[in-house]
């Protein structure tokens, strides 16, 4: 991804899901993508904190001095995060930990709230997706309202969640991008119709059964009444 004062467009990507993703083949991948949209073009490159990025940042920067690097926000908070939730050095417990989600509804008048009785089936993704980020088995949950509630990971879940994230970025996203890149696009909405996505996946209907297994095996471990 380019971002410019225009705003942020795609240009390319890479399936390295086959490749070692060590720094040499880190390097090559961002010299191309300097060289694709010229250096003098390149101001900054946001990368991850892992070992084999910042190894190749020292090898570019050696060629083109005047890139600034900055570490991802995300993947700085993901690892803070996975830190904080380590065991204590003197413990073999784990640190606790609530995500707290921010409820859109009320127009953000709290007397209107009210404590949960069952997790929406809408949050499950999004637990899931923190479990699996943070290599965590369990987690609390909590929204506007004052109910609190513990809920598992599902690896199966994840998986079934991954196929469909997969398909829509390599069978929707990719080639609507390489062909938007490569030709010229005058009406994309129409141009670009035959990459729209179904309304539904054809795991939807599989994914919220099983996101109402995770719910109704959740626990309510508080509830707060007024």
């Amino acid at each position: 991804m380019v971002a410019y004062e225009g705003g942020a467009i795609f240009v390319a990507s890479t399936n390295a899901s086959r490749h070692t993703k060590d720094a040499e083949h880190v390097t090559n991948i961002f010299m191309k993508a300097i060289e694709k949209v010229g250096s003098n073009n390149v101001v900054q490159i946001i990368i991850d904190n892992a070992n084999n990025y910042k190894a190749a940042e020292g090898i570019i920067e050696q060629k083109y001095t005047h890139i600034f690097w900055t570490p991802c926000v995300v993947h700085s908070s993901n690892l803070t995060l996975k830190r904080m939730c380590e065991p204590l050095e003197s413990s073999d417990k784990y640190i606790h930990w609530v995500l707290g989600i921010k409820c859109p509804f009320f127009d953000g008048d709290m007397t209107k709230a009210f404590p949960w009785w069952r997790i929406p089936l809408h949050c499950i993704p999004q637990a899931q997706v923190l479990m699996e980020i943070l290599d965590r088995d369990w987690m609390d949950w909590t929204t506007t309202g004052g109910s609190l509630f513990r809920l598992y990971r599902d690896t199966d879940y994840w998986d079934a969640f991954m196929i469909a994230l997969s398909d829509f970025w390599w069978k929707r996203v990719h080639p609507a991008r390489e062909l938007y890149t490569n030709s010229a696009i005058t009406d994309p909405l129409f141009d670009l119709g035959t990459f729209w996505p179904a309304l539904r996946h054809e795991l939807c209907s599989s994914l919220v059964y099983e996101s109402k297994w995770i719910v109704d095996n959740s626990k309510l471990l508080m509830q707060e009444i007024h």
